[in-house]
């Protein structure tokens, strides 16, 4: 039995988000075929530019997804926000997009700090390093402490307090 993709059909970055975080003039070059510069006007509805941020949009998709911490429809709910957050996630699909682009126009491209931050920001967001801004993943990093005792005379009596010598303090007291 097939699986049910959740995949998003849609980019994380329209074309027309795309020019504002790349020369639009780049974007012509790398888009053309023959030679040729793609005319701005025509650059943010390409279907090459609009293939290429789908299939970026995808490997953001997987590095946030084997971090288990978000899944499409959190990064879909995050770039339909008009969020800060939102922007960052458009501008790193751009900036992968543009990396492939060169990529198919140079297999032996150099790679630019900035597609490396995009790919070091990929990694961290797999790890749980980094995070973006939901209010969920803000709850879940915020700890909350309770005592494990009323009273002092119940933590004395507790194995964990007697044992402390063998191994060492466990928080449970100043000494």
């Amino acid at each position: 039995m097939a699986m049910d993709p959740i995949s998003t059909t849609t980019a994380y970055c329209t074309g027309a988000q795309a020019v504002q975080f790349f020369d639009v003039r780049l974007w012509g070059d790398l888009l053309a075929d023959d030679g040729t510069r793609v005319a701005a006007g025509s650059v943010p509805g390409h279907a090459t530019l609009a293939a290429e941020l789908l299939a970026a949009s995808g490997e953001i998709e997987q590095a946030v997804m084997r971090g288990g911490r978000y899944k499409p429809v959190d990064l879909i709910a995050l770039q339909s926000a008009s969020t800060a957050g939102g922007a960052y996630l458009a501008k790193m699909v751009a900036s992968l997009a543009m990396w492939n682009l060169m990529e198919r126009r140079n297999p032996d491209a150099q790679m630019s700090m900035r597609i490396a931050r995009t790919y070091e920001s990929m990694d961290q967001l797999s790890k749980g390093e980094a995070v973006f801004g939901f209010q969920e993943v803000m709850d879940a990093g915020v700890s909350s402490t309770a005592s494990w005792y009323e009273d002092q005379s119940d933590l004395v009596n507790s194995p964990v307090y007697q044992a402390r010598r063998m191994f060492g303090n466990r928080n449970l007291t100043a000494n």
